[in-house]
C-alpha cells in the first residue's frame, strides 16, 4: 500500500506518488458530503490536468439497466447520494509511471445514486488518459458540497 488518506474538505490532494510500480490500484471508500439529502458529482483529476486535455469514456449503469455516458476528468462519478456513506469504488490505472503511454483504465463500484428510486447504482467503465505524463498526484473533489468523511488506499501494482 503507498497510502491511506481520508477525505476533508471540498478538495484532497495526494502528491509525490511513487512510480516504481506497473499499474495503480485506488480503492475509494464510504464517501459522503457534508450536504445531506442531495445529489454531489465527485470528481478525480490526475496531475491537476484540465479536462480539455483528457479521451474517456466511462459507462454507468442504473437500476433500469441503460448505459450513460460520463466524459470528464477523468474520473467523475455524478449525482451521488451525499448522506448515503456506502460508496465504494475500484479505480486501476494502467501504466501510470510511463512517460511514453497514455494510461488507460478501468473502473467498477457501486454508489447511492439518482437511479431511478435512489438506490445502488453499479459503476463499470473504462477509458483512457490521454496523456504521457507519469501520474505522480490525484486531486479529489466534491463539486457541490465538501466532503464528510471516506478514505482513498493507492496500492502500486506489478
Amino acid at each position: 500500500m503507498l497510502s491511506t488518506t481520508t477525505f476533508s474538505g471540498t478538495t484532497t490532494t495526494i502528491s509525490s506518488i511513487s512510480g516504481s510500480y506497473k499499474h495503480l490500484l485506488l480503492i475509494i471508500d464510504r464517501i459522503t458530503s457534508s450536504t445531506s439529502g442531495s445529489y454531489n458529482n465527485f470528481d478525480l483529476t490526475p496531475n491537476s490536468l484540465s479536462s480539455s486535455s483528457q479521451t474517456t469514456a466511462t459507462q454507468r449503469s442504473n437500476n433500469s439497466h441503460t448505459l450513460n455516458n460520463n466524459i470528464f476528468g477523468p474520473f467523475l462519478i455524478t449525482n451521488m447520494q451525499s448522506a448515503a456513506g456506502n460508496q465504494s469504488i475500484a479505480i486501476m490505472i494502467y501504466n501510470y509511471a510511463s512517460t511514453t503511454r497514455f494510461k488507460p483504465y478501468s473502473i467498477v463500484g457501486t454508489f447511492t445514486g439518482t437511479s431511478p428510486d435512489g438506490n445502488h447504482v453499479p459503476l463499470v467503465g473504462g477509458g483512457a488518459l490521454a496523456s504521457t505524463d507519469a501520474i505522480t498526484a490525484f486531486t479529489f473533489t466534491m463539486v457541490q458540497s465538501t466532503t464528510n468523511g471516506g478514505t482513498v488506499q493507492i496500492y502500486g501494482v506489478d
